[in-house]
C-alpha cells in the first residue's frame, strides 16, 4: 500500500539521511530504524488516515446523491461526482485488501513455521479439511 504512494520513497530517503547518531554501526542502524518507524507512523496517519472512516464518508456522499437522483434526478456534474466517489471507494477497498494481506503475512512470519502451536494448528486444520473420510466405488 505504501509503495504505491508517490511520496513514500522520497520520504524514506530523507528520513534515512536525517538522524546523525554517533556510535557503533549497529547502534546507528538501530537508532535510524527506530526514527524511521516513528516517522512512518505519523506519515501513515497523515497520508492514509482511517480507511474505514474515509469509506464511510464516501458512502454517505454516494447515498445522498442516490436519494437526490430518485427525487429529482442528477446533473451531469453530479453524475460525474458519483462516478468519481465510487472509484475512490474501490481504491480504498483495494488498499484495505492489501493491508489485510500484509497483516496476515506478518502474522505468519511472527508465529508461523517455527514448530510452534500456531504452525501445528494451521497444518492440522489444513489436514482435516483435505481428509477424505469415505470414498465409494461404483461399478460401471
Amino acid at each position: 500500500m505504501w509503495f504505491q504512494h508517490k511520496s513514500f520513497k522520497e520520504s524514506i530517503l530523507s528520513w534515512w539521511n536525517q538522524p546523525q547518531t554517533k556510535g557503533w554501526a549497529a547502534f546507528r542502524l538501530q537508532k535510524t530504524l527506530l526514527f524511521i518507524k516513528e516517522k512512518l507512523k505519523i506519515w501513515n496517519r497523515e497520508v492514509f488516515g482511517s480507511l474505514a472512516q474515509q469509506k464511510e464518508i464516501l458512502s454517505q456522499q454516494i447515498d445522498h446523491l442516490d436519494h437526490k437522483e430518485s427525487d429529482s434526478g442528477l446533473t451531469e456534474e453530479e453524475l460525474g461526482l458519483r462516478k468519481k466517489l465510487k472509484e475512490e471507494i474501490q481504491d480504498i477497498a483495494n488498499k484495505e485488501e492489501i493491508s489485510w494481506k500484509q497483516k496476515s503475512r506478518i502474522n505468519w512470519l511472527k508465529h508461523g513455521d517455527n514448530n510452534t502451536s500456531f504452525f501445528h494448528k494451521f497444518a492440522n486444520g489444513r489436514k482435516a479439511r483435505n481428509f477424505i473420510s469415505l470414498y465409494i466405488l461404483r461399478d460401471p
